[in-house]
């Protein structure tokens, strides 16, 4: 799963949306065997990271995050609820 969020440097909701750069949300089902149908958010298909730690001293982030995709190949929708998160990144 890809989420893309921007200048993380403090707790805050993050919408995902179309408007969210470079690409707002991305998951590829790879456990369902079908490796290029990506579900994506759009201005139909929204969604929400909630960044609950952002420790820019020690890179650090952690949150949760939900959303609807949408697949433009199969145009099938899937819903991802109560995703979470907590992980070190290279800045």
């Amino acid at each position: 799963m890809i989420l893309y969020i921007n200048n993380v440097n403090k707790p805050e909701t993050y919408s995902l949306s179309f408007n969210t750069d470079p690409c707002p949300a991305a998951v590829v089902p790879y456990s369902h065997g079908d490796k290029n149908n990506f579900y994506i958010t759009n201005i139909y298909y929204k969604g929400a990271v909630i960044i609950t730690k952002a420790d820019t001293l020690n890179d650090a982030v952690a949150g949760t995050f939900q959303f609807e995709g949408y697949s433009n190949d199969s145009k099938q929708t899937i819903s991802v609820t109560n995703g979470r998160f907590d992980f070190l990144y290279k800045p």
